[in-house]
């Protein structure tokens, strides 16, 4: 009994095909991702109110932060879910319209 095996050509195109296939889904995740981020961007400024300055009666910073849920901040090896929390957290201080000069403050006494 002799075993076919593919000749060159054929494992050439299935290894093509294979990877084109990932190529495919890594494409439609990123898309699928930026697609989310959005969503959660638009929702997160829809459902924040302008923020007041706390001498002004309204709620601080500090609270505006808060009630956004932020991600709490995990020790990781992963630079890639560091830059995941950092965006996200980004993404609150912009939605609250928190100042720049004041996101470490902020975040570290979370």
């Amino acid at each position: 009994m002799t075993l076919l095996q593919p000749s060159g050509i054929q494992a050439k195109l299935t290894s093509s095909s294979c990877s084109l296939a990932g190529q495919r889904a890594m494409q439609m995740q990123a898309h699928t991702q930026a697609a989310l981020q959005a969503q959660l961007e638009a929702l997160a400024q829809a459902l924040a109110p302008v923020p007041q300055e706390h001498g002004h009666g309204g709620p601080s910073i500090m609270e505006w932060f808060k009630r956004m849920a932020p991600p709490s901040f995990k020790w990781v090896s992963d630079p890639l879910l560091a830059e995941s929390w950092m965006r996200e957290t980004e993404k609150i201080f912009r939605a609250i319209r928190c100042a720049e000069e004041e996101w470490i403050g902020v975040s570290t006494s979370n």
